[in-house]
């Protein structure tokens, strides 16, 4: 049942840890199920800015005009990215999540053109290859939420030359043990592979580029 004021910091944090310690899917999507009433006030609570942060990146890393990009909000939740890419002039967004009630508060805000029901990791993105521009997967992708595993289909539907991101704290399921740590072998200052594609590691976030040139490290054979 949605309550009507914010829970104090100490509940939410103690909600945050409890979808983080269920390991069943099914009895996860029912937690966020209940939970997406009140989850953008609790996110509130912890003062969330991976949405922005991801956002900011994104402007500063695409080439085009971001009026006529196409991007996917990966597990969009309740749409919080969304509102933080129309902001920046991005317009055209579609958002895959698995707990329909939270598609349910992103459908609500009237900011993305196409909302799918995916469950991350049990079946593929219901995109045909290289469809989009770009792609994010906000605070989501880390242990206990959606694994890594999906990395691959987020390369499939990016366009080639096209980009994508993901926020969250570095290491989680990546192998990289800090800011500027490697993963699957180092190609430069902040760059390594991993997934089947090239990613951009810059003040702790982690940002993918789809099939574009990297820096060679000395002695990388690739």
């Amino acid at each position: 049942m949605a309550q009507e004021e914010a829970g104090s910091l100490p509940e939410v944090l103690a909600r945050v840890g409890a979808a983080h310690g269920i390991p069943d899917l099914a009895q996860k999507l029912h937690f966020y199920d209940q939970w997406a009433p009140d989850y953008d006030q609790d996110v509130a609570t912890l003062q969330y800015r991976a949405p922005r942060l991801a956002v900011d990146c994104l402007t500063q890393a695409f080439p085009g005009p971001p009026h006529s990009a196409l991007i996917l909000d990966v597990a969009c939740g309740t749409g919080l990215v969304a509102a933080e890419l129309q902001a920046q002039g991005f317009f055209q967004l579609h958002g895959v999540d698995g707990s329909p009630e939270m598609l349910k508060q992103a459908r609500a805000r009237g900011l993305y053109q196409c909302l799918r029901l995916c469950t991350l990791g049990q079946e593929p993105l219901p995109s045909p290859e290289g469809t989009f521009d770009a792609v994010l997967i906000v605070g989501a992708l880390s242990d206990g939420q959606v694994p890594c595993s999906v990395i691959p289909e987020l390369l499939r539907v990016t366009k080639p030359g096209g980009s994508g991101g993901h926020t969250g704290q570095a290491g989680a399921g990546w192998g990289v043990g800090a800011p500027g740590g490697p993963a699957c072998g180092p190609l430069g200052a902040g760059y390594f592979r991993a997934g089947g594609g090239t990613w951009h590691l810059c003040q702790g976030w982690l940002h993918l580029r789809h099939r574009l040139p990297v820096p060679k490290a000395e002695g990388d054979p690739g």
